[in-house]
């Protein structure tokens, strides 16, 4: 069963146009999911401003003593947000289109007989499997539509090779395999 969960899995989801609208979606989705790290570098550049004013007024020669406490703290501030900023990236660093697509293929050159490639395709891909007298119906974790799946389309897979369902019915009622995807 798992075997076929797993080759259901690689024929639907880690083809050529879902993993590269995966990928889109991907970048996307990490470039707004961390919502401190594009404030951060505006903030920095709010503080650099004052800094540069106050050195600026140090050249020219004007000096008080609230001077050099000012540019003590809108210096301390830089810091911190410089620690800010590289903590943020360390954090969540952001992956490259190719850092992506590398990991998908991955994923396509296991080998489904082995029990953790199919544990690992299973936890990232398949969100449920429903098992009925005469179909199967497994939930995908992504969104493209639904597809219905005729039994004779699941025989003509290798569904005979790890097993099909025993069925109580008449086969002449025709029996459907669902491949439902979901996000």
């Amino acid at each position: 069963m798992e075997r076929f969960v797993v080759k259901a899995a690689i024929e639907k989801a880690l083809n050529k146009d879902t993993i590269e609208r995966l990928t889109q979606k991907l970048l996307a989705y990490q470039s707004r999911e961390n919502t401190r790290l594009p404030v951060l570098p505006a903030a920095l550049k709010d503080v650099n401003k004052p800094i540069e004013n106050i050195v600026s007024a140090i050249e020219q020669g004007i000096i008080i003593p609230a001077t050099k406490q000012r540019l003590d703290d809108w210096e301390e501030q830089r810091k911190a947000l410089e620690t800010n900023i590289l903590q943020e990236q360390i954090a969540k660093p952001l992956l490259t289109r190719e850092q992506i697509l590398f990991r998908f293929e991955r994923f396509r050159q296991g080998d489904p007989s082995v029990s953790a490639y199919q544990r690992n395709i299973i936890d990232c891909f398949v969100n449920s499997v429903y098992i009925f007298d005469d179909r199967f119906v497994v939930n995908f974790n992504y969104r493209d539509g639904d597809k219905l799946v005729s039994l004779q389309e699941v025989k003509s897979s290798s569904l005979a090779e790890y097993g099909a369902p025993h069925s109580h019915r008449s086969c002449k009622n025709e029996r459907y395999f669902f491949i439902s995807k979901n996000i």
